[in-house]
């Protein structure tokens, strides 16, 4: 069985970019407490859902399959919840987050002059 730990990091992609960035560190910070001290640092996921939401069903998930997870509310923003960070999962416990998405640049259309 595979050993390898993947922290799972879910952040809102209707937050402009800068702030998917600083919300989604804010999460992995507060996660490092779920972390054992002195483990094998985990690799990193970081998965894109629309809106907060999504992000709430995402939580509500989590709950349902007993994983621990840091929900992470940004007071500049109404106490809003931006984003997710998960546990060190391993093995087949990693099953349940097949159905997410690695989140993806946002592709614009550039006028070239």
């Amino acid at each position: 069985q595979n050993n390898t730990k993947y922290v799972y990091v879910f952040i809102r992609e209707d937050l402009s970019h800068p702030q998917q960035i600083v919300q989604s560190c804010h999460a992995a910070i507060e996660a490092t407490s779920l972390i054992p001290y002195n483990s094998e640092h985990p690799h990193l996921v970081l998965c894109g859902v629309r809106n907060e939401s999504e992000l709430l069903k995402i939580s509500a998930r989590l709950q349902a399959y007993n994983i621990q997870f840091k929900a992470f509310q940004e007071p500049d923003r109404n106490n809003e919840y931006t984003s997710i960070a998960t546990e060190p999962i391993s093995g087949n416990k990693r099953k349940i987050f097949k159905r997410y998405q690695c989140l993806r640049e946002k592709r614009y259309e550039r006028k070239l002059e």
